[in-house]
Parts: C-alpha cells; structure tokens; sequence
C-alpha cells in the first residue's frame, strides 16, 4: 500500500539531498523519482530542462499525462491521479 509522507523521506542521489515534503507515491516510485531529478539536476542547467527531462521519463515509464514543475519561485494548480504525486525540496529549492 503507498503512503502519504510529509517531511520525513531523504534520498541522497549525485551529491544532492532530496526531501521528500509530501508524496502519495511508492516508495520504489519516490528513489525512482529523486534519481531522475537528481541525474536531470547534474545533467541540465536551466530548470525548464530539467522538468522536461522528468516529465518525459516519467511519461516513458509509467504511462503518459505526467506534471513536472521546477524553480525556486512558481504558482500550480493541477489535477493528479492516485499514487503519481510527489513535491520535494533540493538544497536551498523547492
């Protein structure tokens, strides 16, 4: 059964420490998810890369309709299904 966690999951991937604020996802899907972004994160410079870069695997993997919001500073609102959410936080960037 996946969980719902807040604040309390900390992966460490490439020289990055991901916290995971709040997640509805697996615990497979949660390292999953904070390898790619970290990979992405050492990969790309600009956050509209990096976002592209975890939507598209995403959509590859677990089927398609996936969201990634990336940046310091930004607004969402948006729809998600069951067990495909997760917000963490990056060093000093949520």
């Amino acid at each position: 059964m996946n969980k719902t966690v807040n604040n309390r999951d900390i992966y460490e991937e490439n020289s990055y420490k991901v916290i995971v604020r709040s997640s509805d996802m697996s615990d497979f899907q949660q390292t999953e998810a904070a390898r790619i972004i970290t990979e992405a994160l050492t990969i790309h410079q600009k956050e509209t890369l990096v976002a592209k870069t975890v939507k598209a695997y995403f959509d590859e993997k677990h089927g398609r309709a996936w969201q990634c919001v990336v940046g310091k500073h930004f607004a969402s609102y948006v729809t998600h299904e069951v067990n495909t959410y997760i917000l963490v936080h990056i060093g000093q960037n949520t």
